[in-house]
C-alpha cells in the first residue's frame, strides 16, 4: 500500500499553489495519496486559489485531498511537509519597501537592501511561531521554505530550532532547466557546479555525459548578454553570476535604471497577480500568463524535493540548506545554496569546487549581515539592527543606514514588535 502524504501550505492563497498541485498531483502513482491543506490570512484570495486547485485535481483525476485551515496549529499539524509560501504585509508592504528605496536611490529588489531588510523583519516573527509549532506538532516533518529573503529566513528556522528545513529557490531550477533545453535534454541529466547563498550563487561547470560542457555552452550562446552580464564580463570572471549579483557588480547601472522606471517591480507584480486571480475564477489548468511571474517555476523544485524525500531513488537538486563543511570559509550551521542529493534516507550536500576569489569575499559579508541580521531580530534590538545594515555593502554609509532603518521600522510597525 503506497503511503499517504500530508502537505500544510503556509500561504496557501498564493498564485503558485496550483502549479504546485498541478506537479504533486502527477507525482501521486510515485509518493502516494495525498492531503493538501491551505492556509491563509486573505480568505477571499484562498477561496479562489483554492477552487482552482479542486478544479485541477478533479481534471487529473488524481488522489489529493484539498482540505482548508484557519491556524498555523491546524495546518502544521501531524504534516509530513510544511511548505511556506506567505508574503508577510502583501504586496502592499512591497511597494512601500521599494518606495524607500527609490528614495534613497540605492540597488533595491524584493531580497536587495531595504526591501531584504524590511521582508526578513516582518517575515521572521511569524517564523518563531512557526518554528515553535512544528517542533511541538510535527517535529519530524520537513519545512521548505520559499518565502524571501528565503536564504536569511530558512537558516532562521534552523536556528530555532527546526532541523529539517531547507530553502527552495527557482534560480537554480531555471538555469539546470535552461542549460538542459540547449543540451537538448531533460534537466535531472545534468549538474551544475553551482554555489554559493540564496540569490549570490555563481556557476561555472554544466556537466553532461561526464563532460564539463559550460564553455562550450558560453560560447554558442547568441548575442552579447547573459542575463544583465555582458559576456565579456562572464567569460572575465570565469562564471555566470545568479542575476542578483548585478545589484552589486552592476550598481550604479541597476540604479540609473530604477530611478527612471514609472512603476516599481513591486507596483507591476500587484497588477499581474490581479490579472492571474482573475482567470483563475473559472479555468481548470494553469495560465501562461502565470509564467510573467519571477517566481514561476519554484513549485517544481519543491515538488520534485519532496517526491525525492518520499521515495528511495536519489536525486540531485540545488536547494538552501546548513553548511557543513562544504564551504570552509562559512559557519557550519551557516545556510548556503548548493546541489544535494536527496532521497528517503535524508538530505546530503555535494562537494563543489571553492568559490571564485572575485565572489568568496560578498558570499562571507553576506552572510555575515544576515546572522548579524538574525541576532538582532531575534533579540528585538535597533542598535544591532544598525550595526547589521553597515555590514551590507548596499547599506554601508550610517548616512543612510540611520533614515532607513528609522522608516522601515515606522512602515512596518503593524508586523513588528518593540524593539529595544
Amino acid at each position: 500500500m503506497k503511503k499517504h502524504i500530508d502537505i500544510g501550505i503556509i500561504g496557501g492563497g498564493s498564485i503558485f499553489s496550483p502549479e504546485m498541485i498541478d506537479i504533486l498531483a502527477q507525482y501521486t502513482d510515485d509518493i502516494g495519496e495525498m492531503t493538501v491543506r491551505l492556509m491563509d490570512t486573505d480568505s477571499e484570495r484562498l477561496k479562489t486559489v483554492g477552487a482552482f486547485c479542486e478544479r485541477i485535481v478533479t481534471k487529473l483525476k488524481k488522489p489529493v485531498n484539498i482540505v482548508y485551515t484557519d491556524t498555523y496549529e491546524d495546518t502544521i499539524k501531524d504534516t509530513d511537509f510544511v511548505l511556506i509560501q506567505f508574503r508577510v504585509g502583501g504586496e502592499e508592504a512591497r511597494i512601500s519597501d521599494d518606495r524607500i528605496g527609490m528614495k534613497y536611490k540605492i540597488p533595491f529588489v524584493e531580497t536587495v537592501s531595504v526591501c531584504g531588510l524590511a521582508s526578513f523583519l516582518r517575515t521572521y516573527y511569524q517564523m518563531e511561531i512557526i518554528a515553535d509549532l512544528t517542533q511541538k506538532y510535527a517535529p519530524k516533518s520537513w519545512i521548505m521554505n520559499f518565502a524571501n529573503p528565503s536564504g536569511a529566513l530558512t537558516e532562521a528556522l534552523y536556528r530555532l530550532g527546526c532541523s529539517n528545513v531547507m530553502g527552495v529557490c527557482n534560480a537554480p531550477c531555471g538555469s539546470i532547466g535552461s542549460y538542459a533545453d540547449r543540451l537538448g535534454t531533460k534537466p535531472e541529466s545534468v549538474f551544475m557546479n553551482w554555489r554559493g547563498l540564496n540569490h549570490l550563487s555563481v556557476v561555472d561547470g554544466v556537466f553532461y555525459n561526464g563532460e564539463n560542457v559550460y564553455e562550450r555552452l558560453l560560447d554558442e550562446f547568441e548575442g552579447d548578454q547573459i542575463g544583465p552580464y555582458t559576456k565579456d564580463f562572464v567569460k572575465k570572471v570565469g562564471y555566470t553570476p545568479n542575476g542578483y549579483l548585478q545589484y552589486i557588480y552592476n550598481k550604479e547601472q541597476v540604479v540609473e535604471k530604477l530611478q527612471a522606471q514609472e512603476t516599481t517591480r513591486a507596483e507591476d507584480v500587484l497588477k499581474v497577480n490581479k490579472e492571474i486571480l482573475s482567470l483563475y475564477s473559472t479555468i481548470d489548468s494553469l495560465p501562461e500568463k502565470l509564467k510573467e511571474r519571477g517566481g514561476f517555476g519554484y513549485s517544481r523544485g519543491v515538488a520534485d524535493i519532496i517526491k525525492g524525500l518520499s521515495t528511495n531513488i536519489p536525486s540531485v537538486h540545488y536547494p538552501s540548506i546548513r553548511n557543513g563543511s562544504t564551504i570552509p570559509e562559512l559557519h557550519e550551521d551557516a545556510f548556503i545554496e548548493v546541489p544535494a542529493l536527496i532521497s528517503k534516507n535524508g538530505v546530503r550536500a555535494v562537494q563543489v569546487e571553492p568559490l571564485p576569489e572575485t565572489v568568496k569575499s560578498i558570499v562571507i559579508t553576506m552572510k555575515q549581515y544576515e546572522r548579524a541580521l538574525f541576532e538582532a531580530a531575534r533579540k528585538r534590538d535597533k542598535n544591532l539592527l544598525f550595526k547589521a545594515m553597515l555590514i551590507n555593502p548596499l547599506f554601508g554609509s550610517q548616512c543612510l543606514t540611520t533614515p532607513i532603518l528609522d522608516e522601515v521600522l515606522t512602515a512596518n510597525a503593524a508586523f513588528l514588535p518593540t524593539f529595544n
